[in-house]
């Protein structure tokens, strides 16, 4: 069942968050997957999506698949079980808010450099959107016995993103407007 999937959390589950799986580089992601377990084998997937995944991925019974998730489940009960949040999307927006919520929760993150980003990610593994790159920005992660990327993940969302930061950043900003 969905909940049994949510539960099992493993320091080798890599997941996959976002509305579109085709769009969002979820078949990028699968075939990174395939050449992850060939030297993971505990390595495990889990992909939660709010778009109808074409049946020929969800034939996999290699994957976790959740369907429509909320919010809430997704920051509660998914990206708190994840060694790493992996989104090779070619190119659509700013941060998803799924990047954010695992960088907030500590999960290291494998992006695209796809020129979508007009943040500064640097901390997560930015590479360049092939099955091959993302396979091996992943294993570099679950190779991280101490736990630093998680660290670096956290110090990110620390620096760049908390309420605090948004608001000292918002507040120079208008004095400098005002002056």
């Amino acid at each position: 069942s969905d909940t049994q999937h949510r539960a099992r959390g493993s320091a080798h589950r890599i997941g996959f968050v976002g509305h579109n799986f085709d769009t969002k580089g979820g078949p990028a992601l699968l075939e990174a997957y395939e050449q992850l377990r060939a030297d993971h084998p505990a390595v495990s997937l889990v992909v939660a999506t709010s778009k109808d995944v074409p049946a020929r991925y969800r034939a996999r019974g290699d994957v976790d698949w959740i369907q429509n998730p909320t919010r809430d489940e997704v920051v509660t009960t998914i990206i708190p079980t994840l060694a790493t949040l992996v989104l090779p999307t070619k190119g659509d927006c700013g941060a998803p808010y799924a990047v954010l919520e695992s960088l907030r929760a500590g999960v290291p993150v494998v992006i695209c450099d796809s020129g979508w980003l007009d943040e500064d990610l640097s901390e997560p593994a930015v590479v360049r959107c092939t099955p091959d790159m993302v396979a091996r920005a992943v294993a570099e992660i679950l190779a991280d016995d101490l736990g630093e990327r998680r660290l670096a993940a956290r110090a990110l969302w620390n620096d760049r993103y908390r309420l605090e930061r948004l608001h000292d950043d918002l507040s120079a900003l208008y004095r400098d407007r005002l002056r």
